[in-house]
Parts: C-alpha cells; sequence; structure tokens
C-alpha cells in the first residue's frame, strides 16, 4: 500500500547548491542509497540543514540514485538556499507523525454505517429458522462500557467507543516504540564542556555519526553536538559538543534528537530535572 516510508540513520550532503525553487536535490554520489525505496504513491520527510542550523522541511516523492524530488517548505517551514556540503536527513518530524496518527486510524476505523441499529435479541441454541419470523422480545443491547452478558447485541455506539479506544492504544504504542529509538538515557559520569564526549547509553537506538543531540541534566546544564560514532551493541556513544550551558559534573543525563537554534520541528526531547 502507498504511503509513508521511513527508515533509520539516512543522512548526507548536498553536492548541489539550490534555491528557493528548485525541486531536485542532488546528494554525494553513493549517499542515496542511504534513503528507502519509494513506490508510486510513497514518500517520506526529509529535513534540509544549512551551517548556522536553519532548516527547511521537504517531501520526497521520489528517488532515482543520489537524485531526490521534493515539495518545498513543508510542516511549517519555508523554502531556503542550500549551499554544497549542507545537510539532507530523514528526521522525526512533526508531519511524519501525524501521517501515521491517520494510517493507524484509517487501518482500524470502524467500517460501520452509523444509521444501522440493532431492533432484534434472541438467543439461539442450535436448530434452524425458516420462513417469515417476527421477534418480540424487547431488544437488549450492552452500555457503553460493558455488555450485561455474554450473547447481548452490541449496539453502533458501543462498537464505535471500542473500536476507537482499541486504536488510540494501539497508536500510543507505536509512537512510544519509535520515540524510543531516538532517545535515552546515560549514568556516565561527565563534565559539561565544549570538544569531545564519550557516554554510554542504551543499545539498538537509531543515533547516526552527523546527527544533533542534546544530553541534559537539566534546563541550565546540558551539552549540545553532533554524533561522532555510536555502537548500536554495546551502547558507546561519542559526540563534538559545539554548545554548553551550565557548568558542573553530573552522572545522569537524559540524551535526545534535537532542532537546534530557533525551531521545534522534528524535536524529540526529554525535559525535567534531576534535582
Amino acid at each position: 500500500m502507498a504511503g509513508l516510508i521511513v527508515t533509520n540513520n539516512a543522512w548526507s550532503n548536498l553536492s548541489v547548491a539550490i534555491n528557493t525553487s528548485v525541486t531536485t536535490i542532488a546528494v554525494t554520489a553513493g549517499q542515496g542509497a542511504r534513503y528507502p525505496v519509494l513506490g508510486v504513491g510513497d514518500y517520506f520527510w526529509a529535513t534540509l540543514t544549512d551551517a548556522t542550523n536553519a532548516i527547511e522541511i521537504v517531501k520526497v516523492t521520489a528517488r532515482a540514485v543520489d537524485s531526490f524530488t521534493v515539495v518545498r517548505a513543508q510542516d511549517n517551514t519555508t523554502a531556503k538556499s542550500f549551499a554544497i556540503g549542507d545537510k539532507f536527513e530523514i528526521r522525526p518530524v512533526a508531519a511524519m507523525f501525524a501521517d501515521v496518527r491517520a494510517e493507524i486510524a484509517s487501518s482500524v476505523a470502524p467500517k460501520l454505517n452509523t444509521t444501522d441499529a440493532v431492533t432484534t435479541y434472541f438467543p439461539l441454541a442450535g436448530g434452524t429458522v425458516t420462513g417469515p419470523a417476527t421477534f418480540n422480545a424487547a431488544t437488549k443491547v450492552p452500555n457503553l462500557t460493558t455488555g450485561d452478558n455474554s450473547i447481548s447485541a452490541a449496539n453502533t455506539a458501543f462498537v464505535t467507543t471500542a473500536l476507537a479506544n482499541s486504536r488510540d492504544s494501539i497508536l500510543a504504542q507505536a509512537t512510544t516504540a519509535y520515540i524510543g529509538t531516538y532517545s535515552g538515557t546515560s549514568s556516565t559520569t561527565a563534565t559539561i564542556a565544549l570538544g569531545p564526549l564519550s557516554i554510554v547509553t542504551g543499545t539498538g537506538k537509531a543515533f547516526a555519526p552527523g546527527q544533533s543531540l542534546r544530553v541534559y541534566y537539566s534546563d541550565t546544564a546540558y551539552m549540545e553536538g553532533l554524533v561522532s560514532a555510536y555502537n548500536i551493541n554495546t551502547g558507546d556513544l561519542s559526540l563534538t559538543v559545539t554548545n554548553k550551558v551550565g557548568i558542573g559534573t553530573y552522572s545522569s543525563w537524559y540524551i535526545s534528537t534535537y532542532v537546534p537554534t530557533g525551531s521545534s520541528k522534528g524535536l524529540i526531547s526529554f525535559m525535567g530535572s534531576n534535582a
């Protein structure tokens, strides 16, 4: 079925500069293979980032080796010019989660005619009914929370509510699992400072070289930088810290992806206090 396609750790650099109206993006040779193969009607969301951390979100509708066809200025961003070497990558953005929610809702939505009504109820323990039949017993339906016995008929409102609750539960589980790959914690003792940082976090994360991460202790004590390396099997994580807030040495960190300076698009971040 055509629709949203996602993958982990897809990033690249522009091989050709673009202005605000270009709809074809070319990346460094060989880097296009990191992205999904798109069929008819398939797409994915991608983020362009320049040297000042200004961003633009685009909708990618086709890929030919290292060249992408895009729709510019998506998800409440504006079209910008980008230079050779600027980043092009798949990030978790608001539009992606909205699409996931819509696809889940569509697949689980009730397929009921809301004008239908249950007008008869009868227990049948074997045998057959032939010819015209008239049932005079009162209709028995459960209320909106539980049925009154195992053979009660369910009215449209009851079934609609049950399916909606199931849909919301599936969505919550799917979202939690997705966000979990882009965030983590660490008990490594580290001092807030610029430059190289090595800590240990959970295994199986989607951290990738060049990705922006925030290593957070509190609102007044955290570091931000780019991933240098991550071992998916051991959880060893290396970053180059380019921005810091506060001072001190701590051993209880929250780690998350973030969009640098001036935008909340694609933000998955723990906020809290260890005090």
